[in-house]
């Protein structure tokens, strides 16, 4: 898996995780999931961070990147979000569709979650 399908699992799971029409279950099994890939997201802050006090040097007064620094820093972000990640090995929760998750929740996350068609 790549670290960037992880950053967009997480940031989805906090979206899901505000839906109040979750049972207890699910919002347990959504804190699970997010303890798991907490660690991948501490990762990327921590490789974020490490590249913006590269770069910061070739900011101009404003602490704007342009030219060859930009094209630089931006290629570093990308390898990172392609860099492969292992996860710790999970059972994939089953939850039913609610009313409030939207496609953009949901997608992001068919990896992490198994989700069931809504009652009628």
């Amino acid at each position: 898996m790549k670290q960037y399908q992880i950053i967009n699992a997480y940031k989805n799971l906090e979206a899901l995780s505000e839906n109040e029409r979750l049972t207890d279950f699910d919002q347990w099994n959504i804190y699970k999931l997010r303890k798991i890939l907490k660690p991948h997201i501490e990762f990327q802050a921590e490789r974020e961070n490490a590249l913006l006090d590269k770069y910061r040097q070739y900011a101009n007064d404003k602490g704007i990147l342009e030219g060859e620094a930009m094209q630089n820093y931006i290629k570093d972000l990308q390898e990172l979000s392609q860099l492969d990640a292992e996860i710790e090995q999970f059972t994939k929760p089953k939850i039913k569709i609610t009313q409030g998750m939207t496609l953009k929740i949901i997608e992001p996350l068919e990896d992490f979650i198994e989700f069931t068609e809504p009652a009628e």
